[in-house]
């Protein structure tokens, strides 16, 4: 909830830091300095300084309109502040303006929605550039641990002395395994946002009226918000997870088997975000929008690559994990025509891990693999594909 704070790079202008700092909605228009209700002789140098939407909610008592300088009467809630040369302002309804001005007014607002969009897609650079490092450094760690090894070596293994076993696995869709995941649980966040904005609101509402509360600019209501966080820690914006058992079908688990090895592909993935932040880092006011939005959006595939990746390997691990290797052997036998059965005992020196036999021989499954954690991926991936608004 707080506005990050991140040292702007040196070569970045006053133009683009203005952007970052300026608020572009309002919520009292009609008490701003310089206003004037009469329409303008003429639109040359005009500007939109601020938006507003003053709709009141269906649980709202009724609100007077607003007037438009352009109409002469009220007959609005949703308008624009207009900034003129001599540094008067003017308000203008939404639709009004396009009625009366055409193609003058539609380059005016064009200007203001594309000050609006940069500001948005900078905050997001500034808070990827908080985050890579610690991304890539996460997944550097990962590529070169051993959980990327353990379940290709645990398949190699299963494959070189107990080829039949994997075999007989994929041969019949009668077979059916369980495998346990960590899974994001998305709803429940979504469960702890609502309840929040709930809470604070109620909070809020104790000791201030709606026309205060509406008031407020953006950088009070995150003050206020950090505050009731501080008190009120079970609403942080955490990512909550849950372990979930899922059938894995034949065909998935011949896709599992046949995945090559994730490690190289993974760099790959990182030496891609090492370039996007480094694009990110470089951004200065000649950086084009567009191009802004360019690299964001090729940082959000490489990380949502690596996710994929690392989210397969996790399953892969659960597939061969010491806790699966029952169901294994009861797949493959169920699948199994003729020949010596296949089976699992536990290891009678290591706890928690097993041995699964065949009729050329036996291999030693390895102790349960913690999951890869995707958290620093998910945040990631949220901040730099974020489609609330933000420019506010």
């Amino acid at each position: 909830m707080s506005k990050i704070k991140f040292p702007f790079p040196d070569h970045a202008d006053d133009s683009d830091r203005r952007l970052r700092e300026r608020q572009f909605s309002i919520s009292d228009p009609e008490t701003i300095d310089g206003l004037k209700l009469d329409r303008p002789s003429s639109m040359e140098g005009a500007f939109i300084e601020y938006r507003y939407d003053l709709t009141p909610r269906p649980s709202d008592p009724p609100r007077p309109r607003v007037e438009c300088c352009l109409c002469g009467y009220p007959n609005h809630h949703r308008g624009y502040v207009v900034k003129f040369q001599v540094g008067l302002r003017r308000l203008i309804g939404k639709d009004c303006a396009a009625r009366h001005l055409g193609a003058d007014w539609h380059e005016i607002e064009r200007r203001f929605k594309d000050e609006r969009m940069r500001k948005k897609f900078l905050l997001r650079c500034d808070e990827a550039n908080i985050l890579f490092p610690d991304l890539i450094e996460e997944l550097s760690a990962v590529a070169a641990g051993h959980s990327v090894r353990a379940p290709l070596e645990t398949k190699r293994t299963l494959e070189k002395v107990c080829p039949d076993l994997l075999s007989a696995m994929l041969q019949d869709p009668r077979g059916r395994l369980f495998v346990k995941e960590r899974r994001r649980n998305r709803k429940a966040e979504a469960d702890r946002a609502a309840n929040f904005e709930k809470k604070f609101q109620k909070d809020l509402r104790r000791d201030f009226s709606m026309r205060e509360i509406e008031g407020m600019s953006a950088a009070e209501l995150n003050r206020r918000a950090n505050d009731f966080l501080r008190t009120n820690p079970q609403f942080e914006n955490k990512p909550i997870f849950g372990i979930v058992q899922r059938e894995v079908h034949t065909v998935e688990a011949a896709a599992l088997i046949g995945r090559p090895a994730v490690r190289p592909a993974l760099l790959e993935d990182i030496d891609l975000l090492r370039v996007f932040w480094h694009q990110t880092r470089a951004i200065s006011p000649q950086t084009s929008t567009q191009a802004i939005r360019k690299i964001l959006r090729g940082a959000e595939k490489a990380a949502k690559d690596a996710a994929e990746r690392l989210q397969r390997l996790n399953s892969l691990s659960a597939f061969f994990s010491h806790e699966n290797v029952v169901g294994m052997v009861r797949w493959a036998n169920e699948a199994r025509a003729g020949g010596a059965p296949f089976d699992a005992v536990p290891d009678p020196i290591h706890e928690g891990c097993s041995f699964i036999s065949c009729a050329s021989g036996t291999v030693r499954a390895p102790e349960d693999l913690a999951a890869v954690d995707l958290t620093g991926l998910d945040l990631f991936i949220e901040a730099v594909s974020r489609t609330e608004e933000r420019a506010t």
